[in-house]
């Protein structure tokens, strides 16, 4: 009884806790729950939106590729074309971001204003292309038109909600908190978007074959024109929380106005080591999982039941569920650096023997694939936080050098650059498939020598792209540590530019702090009664004023129940 009374007691202390902090953030932090919600249930709708365009992706034998019958060939040239506009728009989305200067911010105005193109484009390419399949090639060109412009909206939208992670707050436990709290509550989008957009289009349109094998309806033509454009409306109406319910706050000047020009930007990036280490890892370890990216193939050609798809691909996404919710626990423990090279380790073990499953298949071949891919994604899943975790100590490391906040340079120039690799990359996959036979018709991939050949041969690029990728983190040097003392840094510097201290102060807490003495400006915050969010820049919703979060005083059963101050602050 006592033991139960304790865990009622503990409970009610987090409830208390929920209801004290909802407006305003816990002593030491800068999120309130209610800002943290916005962020983390709004992202349910703002990432399971940029989930959707992949079912209008070419992909060889699935979703609109086979729904228009596209052969592999002009799903690689269209593929190649993607990847060179893609390029080129890298620099129309920096420009935009890194200029961006409004009482929303530089992030969420994105957020605001690009949902009503992607709507339009979403539907256009649900009607249009289908009404010229007797013109295929016109019908290829109106469709890539279409798809372009769509992506160009979904990725300025994308780029926006994935970046406001690194302005929402400068405490770096706190961002590794969101992280993990708000991956794993914003992962039930995406996850329920693949549930749910496979189920009714199978249930609405699947058919039987000649030959007595079906063709799922997420297959055909019919899904493409309501379900899921209804769908990104749904998911796009609820990204309006994290819009509207967040703030933007950086530790810059209040009067800090960034503009930064495409050269200075470009050349600035180049100087950034971590950026070299960053992208180089991410080209080469493109194909780690490539064993693990054919369960759609399978519940398709190999399972062929309806309630599949949906049943299979949620299940693997539940699998970076632990790792998400884990992922601050093991950053604090082992730091971000180490849990990549372990992970990407681990996952090369792990893909070995689904190398073996697919080399002597048999009836159960398909769902030992399938289980053998959710471990190794459930490996992987501690990258979805830790990946940018360790972004986040790139862009910090640019404002430290520059005096510049330039997020949208540096994650566009790692596409850039993964791009062009990607567009040689982009002739992998079909030399795979026609290697095993597979070129344009879909139908023989219900045939076992071509499905599991392919997935073979699929993970042995696997094995050696995960090994080559975890070569350049061996050499990333920013500890946990050295990241705290450089975000101290940041906030003294803006203190100093705002005048709220003298410059002789500034200099002492910054020589401090690049000496390791991480306390400095915690030691000088409390003897000066300074804090909050005086040494931030925040951009606020026009509604809410109020740019410093005032803090009360609760119970201390309350406090402990929130995590430790200290360890948010580090």
């Amino acid at each position: 009884m006592g033991k139960i009374k304790t865990a009622f007691g503990k409970l009610g202390n987090v409830v208390k806790g929920f209801k004290t902090y909802w407006n305003k953030p816990p002593k030491g932090r800068y999120l309130s729950y209610k800002e943290a919600a916005a962020y983390c249930v709004g992202g349910m709708g703002a990432v399971g939106a940029t989930i959707i365009p992949s079912y209008v992706t070419l992909q060889a034998g699935m979703y609109i590729a086979a729904a228009l019958n596209i052969a592999v060939d002009h799903i690689v040239i269209i593929g190649i074309i993607s990847n060179i506009v893609n390029i080129l728009r890298a620099p129309i989305y920096s420009m935009l971001i890194d200029n961006t200067n409004t009482k929303y911010g530089k992030f969420r105005p994105y957020l605001i204003w690009m949902p009503i193109p992607i709507v339009v484009c979403m539907f256009a390419i649900g009607w249009i292309p289908q009404m010229l399949t007797d013109h295929y090639m016109v019908m290829l060109v109106v469709y890539t038109i279409i798809f372009q412009l769509l992506q160009f909206f979904v990725g300025l939208y994308s780029l926006a909600f994935t970046t406001l992670l690194q302005v929402i707050t400068p405490a770096q436990g706190e961002k590794e908190w969101l992280m993990g709290i708000g991956a794993t509550v914003y992962s039930l989008g995406p996850s329920l978007v693949n549930m749910i957009i496979p189920f009714i289009g199978n249930l609405l349109y699947t058919y039987t074959l000649t030959t007595g094998d079906k063709m799922l309806g997420i297959h055909t033509v019919g899904p493409f024109k309501w379900v899921m454009p209804i769908a990104m409306i749904l998911c796009l109406a609820l990204g309006y929380w994290t819009a509207f319910g967040t703030k933007e706050r950086t530790a810059t000047s209040k009067q800090y106005k960034q503009k930064v020009n495409f050269k200075h930007g470009i050349v600035s990036t180049a100087k950034n080591k971590y950026f070299w280490l960053f992208t180089s890892s991410s080209i080469l370890s493109t194909f780690k999982l490539a064993g693990t990216t054919f369960v759609v193939w399978l519940c398709s050609y190999a399972i062929q039941e309806n309630w599949a798809q949906s049943l299979f691909v949620t299940i693997m996404g539940s699998a970076c569920v632990p790792g998400m919710v884990l992922a601050p626990l093991f950053i604090k423990k082992f730091g971000k650096k180490n849990i990549i090279i372990f992970t990407n380790i681990l996952c090369v073990v792990l893909t070995i023997p689904l190398l073996f499953v697919s080399m002597t298949y048999n009836a159960f071949t398909p769902y030992f694939i399938i289980i053998i891919s959710f471990i190794i994604t459930l490996a992987n899943s501690l990258q979805l936080v830790t990946t940018p975790a360790i972004q986040t100590q790139m862009y910090d490391y640019q404002q430290f050098q520059t005096g510049e906040r330039q997020e949208g340079f540096i994650s566009q120039c790692v596409a850039v650059f993964t791009m062009a690799i990607g567009i040689g990359l982009s002739f992998v996959n079909p030399a795979i498939y026609k290697l095993h036979g597979f070129n344009d018709d879909v139908t023989v991939l219900t045939n076992p020598d071509v499905l599991y050949g392919i997935i073979a041969t699929s993970a042995i690029i696997g094995i050696v792209s995960g090994i080559l990728g975890t070569i350049p983190m061996f050499f990333w040097d920013i500890t946990e540590k050295k990241h705290a003392c450089i975000i101290e840094t940041l906030k003294v510097r803006a203190l100093a530019q705002d005048g709220i201290v003298d410059a002789e102060t500034a200099t002492s807490l910054e020589e401090r702090l690049m000496g390791g003495d991480v306390e400095a400006l915690n030691e000088y915050v409390r003897e000066t009664g300074i804090g909050g969010e005086d040494f931030l820049s925040v951009k606020d919703a026009p509604s809410d004023t109020n740019t410093t979060d005032s803090v009360e005083e609760v119970p201390v059963e309350v406090q402990e129940s929130i995590v430790d101050e200290g360890e948010n602050n580090q």
